[in-house]
């Protein structure tokens, strides 16, 4: 297994093989995290791809192009001020 994500996965397979293996980090599109769940994992959690991607359902299972993460996405919605927040 030459992908270290799936040799993280053998290795809590090897080591927890009862147990629901979740993976998640850098699984940016669909044949990443098919490759995963081909090394082992039961589930793939999408964070930023989700984020980036509301309709990533959608988009894996019509073989879209994913659109890239934006990290102004995680960025503040409001501006609170100071005294605003004095009680």
């Amino acid at each position: 297994i030459a992908d270290s994500n799936a040799i993280l996965v053998y290795l809590a397979r090897r080591y927890a093989p009862d147990l629901a293996l979740i993976a998640n980090g850098g699984l940016h599109d669909a044949s990443r995290a098919q490759e995963i769940v081909e090394a082992g994992a039961d589930i793939v959690a999408f964070g930023k791809s989700a984020l980036a991607n509301p309709d990533l359902p959608d988009r894996i299972g019509t073989v879209r192009e994913l659109a890239p993460f934006d990290t102004a996405l995680l960025g503040p919605i409001a501006d609170i001020k100071a005294q605003e927040l004095a009680l």
